[in-house]
Parts: C-alpha cells; structure tokens; sequence
C-alpha cells in the first residue's frame, strides 16, 4: 500500500480558499439536498467550536482526499472560521469521506501537548458498532442510551452528537476556554468520561489533547445538538461524583454480593465509620484529583502561563 502523504496549508483570511471546506460561493450554492444540509451542519458546528476559541488560536483541520487514503491538513486562525461561519460560507466538504477539526486551540503551527493553548471542551468517540452485544442496535437506539447514561451519572448533555462510520462521537464544548495548565485536570475528566462510556466502545486510545472533532459529511449526519454548552465546574463535579460512585459501589459488592444487603452508604459516597464494613487502607478510593478542588497543582513550575 501507498505511503500517506499529507498536503499542509494556512488559511490567513477569507481571502485564501480552503482545499478541504469550499468557500466559493458558486462552488457551494448548488448540490443535492444531502449537501445543502451538510452546508447547514457545518455552519452550525464551525459556530460552536469557535463559541469558546480566543481570537488568537489555531485551528486544524484534517480531512481524507478524494481517493480516501491520505490526509490534507490545514491550519487557519479562529478568527477565519468564525468569519465564515457566521456569513453562512463554510460549505460541504467536497470530494471527502472524513473531515474534522481539533477540539482545543493551539498557540503555533504544530498540533502538539506543548504549543496548547486553551482548552474548549471533552469528546468521546464510541465504537459501538465494533462493541459485543451492540451490534444489532440501531443509532437512535445507541442515541438513547449515551443520554440516558448522561442523566444516570449526572452528566450535562452533550453539546452535539455527530454519526461516524464506527459508531457516534458525543462533544461538550466549553462556555469558557480553560487556559493550558489546566490540562493535568483535563486528561483526569477525559479519563473518567471514556470509564463511564467504555461499555458503549469508547475508545480509550484516543484521550489526547490533539483529539479531532468529526463534521457531519459524506452521508453522515448529527444525532443531537443543543445551543447551550457546558459549564466547566458542572462537568468537574459531575465527573468527580460519578468517579466515587463507582468506586463505593465496586466496594460495596466485594462486601455485600447480595444488592439486598446492600447499606446506602455507597449511594451517598460516604464510608460509615460504626464498624459495619471493614475496608482496608489500600481499598479506599483515591481522591479523583489530588487536593480537589483547590487546584494547588496549577500554581506549579511545570503549568506555570506564559
């Protein structure tokens, strides 16, 4: 097989086209009704990953070219998408199978841990469709069940849910951009988010902040979208709630193997100190984040900002 290759470029301004979004007006106006909806979506989303992106950051966009084996990269200004995408010009991906754009900002011409910038948000790609005991579930069905997962383990709902060929990516973007010493804290949450979907294929290897975000193209659609996006205090909480619950819980079984034996205890997240349970030191469940919530290890030399 032919050896990937990779056609690069920077998007300074309107002025220069994108090879992977058309931007021509003539180019985009006309299609089938499939491509004027992607025209909608990728408006749509191009508007919520900019919603919490400073006007400094950069953006890449990575998308497969017309024979479906190599990859075109792209790297263009926050401010530039925004533009498009506010006069309606971020048109359908023409010619590509795949096409997404990076969840977090970057601060220079390379998608790297060390040129972060800020971070927008958290993603969960779900290989459902490759997972035993999914495979004959239908999207809306597996829809169904990441939001009911959501509300069962007190998550906010995601921002967007889009469809891939392997399964659904579910996205929470920020109200606010979280600067880069945050990121310890990020990869904790992303960590936790991929433990609570894993029964739903959450693919564990993609944890990096270089995480690209799926666009709605060649045939694929959005599953959910909501206007409002996440608070990253609630996203904290709730990540840090559902870490103890299924701790206690991972306990309380070892303990009680019969659910009718089972004290509240680990419903609540406290440990009952009347003697009921014996648990070892090395059994009780490790602090989520190490002194949450006070981030003590943000005032660091290793996250100090620049």
């Amino acid at each position: 097989m032919k050896k990937a290759t990779f056609a690069n470029s920077f998007v300074s301004s309107t002025s220069k086209a994108s090879a992977i979004f058309c931007v021509n007006y003539q180019r985009g106006k006309s299609g089938t009704p499939q491509k004027r909806l992607e025209h909608l979506w990728l408006n749509t989303a191009a508007q919520k990953r900019v919603a919490a992106a400073g006007a400094e950051s950069t953006i890449y966009a990575v998308a497969s070219d017309e024979d479906g084996h190599n990859e075109i990269r792209e790297y263009f200004k926050a401010d530039c998408l925004r533009h498009w995408a506010e006069k309606e010009m971020v048109r359908y991906a023409a010619g590509r199978e795949v096409a997404g754009i990076t969840l977090n900002d970057f601060n220079s011409l390379h998608c790297a841990p060390d040129s972060l910038l800020g971070l927008c948000g958290f993603s969960v790609r779900m290989d459902w469709k490759f997972t035993r005991g999914n495979q004959n579930k239908s999207q809306q069905l597996m829809k169904e069940e990441v939001l009911a997962k959501c509300k069962k383990n007190g998550l906010p709902v995601p921002t967007q849910m889009v469809e891939t060929h392997r399964g659904l990516q579910a996205v929470w973007y920020l109200k606010e951009r979280k600067p880069a010493n945050f990121l310890p804290v990020w990869n904790v949450l992303q960590n936790e988010l991929c433990e609570i979907f894993a029964p739903l294929g959450a693919a564990s290897a993609r944890l990096g902040v270089c995480e690209t975000v799926d666009l709605p193209i060649g045939g694929l659609k959005p599953l959910h979208s909501q206007k409002q996006p996440t608070s990253w205090n609630t996203m904290y909480n709730a990540l840090r709630r559902a870490y103890y619950m299924r701790a206690y819980s991972a306990i309380a079984i070892k303990h009680y193997p019969n659910p009718a034996h089972r004290p509240t205890w680990y419903q609540t997240q406290q440990l009952v100190s009347d003697g009921t349970l014996l648990v070892s030191a090395d059994e009780q469940p490790k602090p989520f984040v190490q002194n949450a919530p006070s981030y003590y290890w943000l005032r660091s030399s290793g996250w100090d900002e620049d």
